[in-house]
């Protein structure tokens, strides 16, 4: 990291949690950091601070700004999207979007925050599963009759094309990697239209880590071992699985611990 906004230009997090704890936890380690040895300020060219924000925090507050995904960023892709939205939208004393911001789940005085959770009338969040957004085909749905929609100044908008970007965006991020980490996979049967779609056609030499505690439950040949589970998606045929174009290339690392406790 060179400066104290900046964090790896190389690496993309993808993942398939909609709460947003990883999200909240590295921003605040980010700002302290800043506040601590500021090397940049909130008023850097470009709005460096900002763009680094949405990009931590999937674009999903600040849509359609799309700054965070076409310069050196690294983002945090929450492909279901998230339970609250990151930030509110304010006109005047209304509130557009943003009822109960994702921070006020970190508040210490969390009753209030119960409170407004509960309201009957509270707007829906942003946040759909693989499966309703894939056919069986493995195509994006239609924007005709897309659930999920957010309060605008002029009334009601579809978030179908931020949906579409994001995950077009992480298929980008996964067909260009050459390195690719699952972290806590449980592979069920949810998660496949997605993972088809992200998958499906990549090509050149892939390194594939499984980092999950569970990689020693089963022998390596076992049916139920992880790693196999893992493979067996990535080169089933293109009816059933996303068939990896570079089946002899892929090489699958099973890691016992995750990398923290490696390093001890």
């Amino acid at each position: 990291m060179p400066d104290g906004l900046r964090l790896r230009e190389d690496i993309a997090i993808l993942t398939f949690n909609y709460d947003p704890c990883l999200q909240y936890h590295l921003w605040n380690r980010l700002w302290t950091r800043n506040q601590i040895n500021p090397s940049c300020n909130q008023s850097d060219a470009g709005g460096r601070f900002q763009i680094q924000y949405d990009g931590i925090f999937s674009g999903i507050g600040n849509w359609p700004e799309r700054s965070w995904s076409r310069g050196p960023f690294m983002p945090v892709i929450q492909l279901h999207g998230a339970i609250l939205y990151p930030s509110q939208l304010v006109q005047g004393d209304k509130i557009i979007f943003g009822e109960v911001p994702q921070f006020q789940l970190f508040k210490p005085e969390f009753l209030p925050t119960m409170r407004a959770l509960c309201r009957p009338s509270l707007e829906n969040p942003p946040l759909l599963f693989p499966f309703e957004l894939f056919d069986a085909d493995g195509q994006f749905v239609p924007q005709e009759g897309f659930p999920v929609t957010r309060n605008a100044p002029h009334g009601q908008e579809t978030l179908h094309e931020m949906f579409r970007y994001i995950w077009e965006y992480a298929k980008t991020q996964v067909q260009l990697a050459d390195k690719v980490s699952f972290v806590g996979m449980s592979w069920h049967e949810f998660l496949e239209p997605g993972l088809k779609f992200l998958f499906r056609d990549k090509t050149g030499p892939t390194q594939m880590v499984i980092a999950n505690p569970e990689v020693q439950q089963y022998a390596i040949d076992h049916s139920r071992n992880i790693c196999t589970r893992t493979q067996d998606f990535l080169t089933r045929s293109p009816t059933g699985g996303c068939c990896v174009s570079s089946l002899p290339k892929i090489r699958l690392h099973p890691r016992i611990l995750f990398w923290r406790r490696e390093r001890a």
